[in-house]
């Protein structure tokens, strides 16, 4: 469902985490955030998702209609 997109770059990738789960991993293979398909009534939407070390977990940022918005999102610090 998910190809290959432009906001991943510089070694990144993403990767089937679960049902309409994607991980994205960094150049290191480490986890640096998910994207998460929701159904929406007028499409798919993608909710992106930041990994902080600090918290040991996962920031909700937001949803987007774009997933390349939402990985670029996710990515973003």
């Amino acid at each position: 469902m998910i190809a290959t997109t432009t906001a991943l770059r510089e070694g990144r990738t993403l990767t089937r985490a679960g049902r309409g789960l994607y991980r994205i991993l960094d150049d290191r293979n480490r986890i640096a955030g998910h994207v998460q398909v929701v159904r929406h009534e007028l499409g798919v939407r993608y909710r992106a998702k930041r990994y902080s070390p600090r918290r040991a977990g996962f920031i909700e940022l937001g949803e987007f209609w774009s997933l390349d918005d939402a990985i670029t999102c996710a990515l973003s610090r």
